[in-house]
């Protein structure tokens, strides 16, 4: 261990007079402002202990029962199982809703803004027998009292905003630890005020509670939501008694039937009309083969003549007329290349011409009769009304074709009307149903809704009080021993730290010692401070004048 130097007996003579000569240099010369301090402390904690009044608390005890009330949501209403109940609330959240300035601002109007803020007059239970200095003390704090609430009256802030200000400050709402319990407590110049706040405060609570968690604002809005439920579902109800009234839809569901009926009757006609063109067609076909294989005319035997070739004479006027446009092209006005290209055309076709000239004889040798085929006839004729036949038919599907295309744009807009209407009257239906159904689980929310009002306005709320206000006559404080004490020392703290700093900030040179350190000349001498000397300087001082 380390111990401590001993500096013996001198060291501790010198340490004493360092101590006694710091005390002589800052102590005494200002001894008399230490003590002006250290009774201005003493005084400034009689003041403080005057101004402020006499302070009483009272207590009370609410107790917090979470019962299913305060889980009721619009969800639990419509489905009764537990899974749709709103988890309970806490007692974190109890505070927080009972810490509602609101609250407060109601106390503080129910007792009165005056009666919160201004502190009891101290000689009010002040008798004959109280003694002269006792009701001194209580004149003299009542007179401060009421100076100083004058002082600190503002009259740009709202009174009532100002007591509901102090009396949140003097109140405290808390929670006994591990319990539903919650405390409240206050305080105010008399023990009968305190008890009176803290049980308008727990009334106040109690009855914040039952407001918040309480049925009724829900079952107000339930009572609007049934009321419009009710006004749709009729509205929805005439909606569609009138879309069915109006629609025709009874008509068009007999007019379709019988339209379709007509329509099938004429595809069918349409297509045995088609089946027999298609056959007509077929035996067509088979005349025209058959008429193929039988000539025209026969030939019936006669004595021989000469006659001129037909065919000769045909082939011969047709160069005679090639000829003549091959003429005409000199004095037609064309272009060379052209008119040399219609030439070269004309030339090959009258060369074709000449060859064939060359190879047809001029005259023939008749020596027999040609006579009409009559089966060839009858053939004819047969063909003949088949192609007649089938003329008629053309028509006659070509106005079917327009009948059908009438009948199913006919059809065609009647089933759409119909199926619109159909639709239409789904929808109005499915409306119907479904306002019918919101109006009868709305009806029967409402029902539930209505006996738990009932119940709710017949039992107390989940807060209740526990423990009545109580009326503490033990003064709570001031503590008016402690604030003089605490004025005696800030005193004295102040008075040490003025000598330190005027002893810090002194120029003068009073003493030897300091003299010889700022001048380094030894003093040989000090005067002292008589009063004997300061008469006779002033009288000197007088007489030169």
């Amino acid at each position: 261990m380390n111990e401590s130097p001993d500096y013996g007996e001198p060291g501790r003579e010198v340490a004493r007079a360092d101590l006694a000569q710091m005390l002589r240099r800052v102590i005494v010369p200002a001894l008399p402002w230490m003590l002006g301090f250290v009774l201005l402390g003493a005084l400034g904690g009689i003041v403080i202990g005057l101004l402020q009044p006499n302070t009483f608390a009272s207590n009370a005890k609410l107790f917090l029962r979470i019962g299913a009330r305060e889980q009721l949501t619009s969800e639990s209403l419509v489905e009764s199982g537990e899974g749709q109940r709103a988890p309970p609330p806490t007692m974190a959240d109890e505070l927080q809703l009972l810490s509602d300035p609101a609250i407060f601002e109601r106390v503080a109007r129910e007792i009165g803004p005056h009666e919160l803020t201004t502190p009891a007059d101290p000689a009010r239970d002040d008798g004959p027998e109280t003694a002269a200095a006792v009701r001194l003390l209580h004149e003299l704090q009542g007179y401060l009292a009421a100076r100083v609430s004058r002082l600190q009256s503002d009259p740009e802030v709202d009174e009532l905003r100002a007591a509901s200000k102090a009396l949140r400050e003097q109140s405290i709402v808390s929670n006994e630890p591990r319990s539903s319990v919650i405390l409240v407590s206050s305080i105010s110049s008399t023990p009968e005020m305190a008890r009176r706040i803290v049980q308008a405060l727990a009334s106040a609570f109690i009855q914040r509670h039952r407001e918040q968690y309480s049925i009724q604002a829900l079952l107000e809005r339930s009572r609007a939501q049934l009321e419009e439920a009710r006004r749709l579902r009729d509205k929805a109800a005439a909606a569609y008694v009138e879309q069915v009234s109006q629609s025709g839809i009874a008509v068009l569901e007999t007019q379709v039937p019988h339209l379709e009926t007509e329509l099938g009757s004429l595809e069918a006609e349409q297509f045995a009309t088609q089946v027999r063109r298609e056959e007509l067609g077929r035996m067509r076909s088979s005349l025209a083969n058959r008429l193929a294989g039988v000539p025209a005319e026969v030939e019936v035997a006669r004595p021989a003549v000469m006659i001129p070739n037909e065919e000769y004479e045909t082939q011969l006027a047709l160069k005679r007329l090639l000829l003549a446009q091959k003429q005409e092209l000199v004095i037609q006005d064309r272009p060379s290349e052209e008119r040399s290209r219609r030439e070269r055309e004309f030339e090959s076709q009258i060369a074709r011409l000449d060859e064939r000239l060359k190879a047809t004889p001029k005259i023939t040798v008749q020596g027999s009769d040609l006579q009409q085929n009559l089966g060839h006839a009858a053939l004819e004729a047969r063909i003949i009304d088949v192609e007649t036949e089938d003329e008629g038919l053309v028509v006659k599907l070509g106005l079917l074709v327009a009948r059908v295309e009438a009948k199913r744009a006919r059809w065609s807009e009647l089933q759409k009307q119909l199926m619109t209407a159909t639709l239409t009257r789904k929808d109005l239906l499915a409306s119907r149903d479904a306002q019918d159904l919101r109006y009868a689980q709305l009806l029967g929310r409402f029902s539930v809704l209505e006996g738990l009002e009932n119940i709710d306005a017949s039992t107390e709320a989940n807060l209740s009080l526990l423990g009545a206000p109580t009326l503490e006559l033990d003064k709570l404080g001031p503590k008016r021993g402690a604030l003089l004490m605490k004025g005696l020392l800030f005193g004295i703290l102040a008075a040490f730290a003025f000598a330190f700093l005027r002893a810090q900030f002194e120029r003068r040179l009073c003493y030897p010692e300091s003299f010889e350190q700022a001048r380094g000349v030894p003093v040989l001498g000090v005067v002292p401070r008589l009063s004997s000397l300061r008469r006779m300087a002033r009288r000197a001082r007088v007489g030169s004048r």
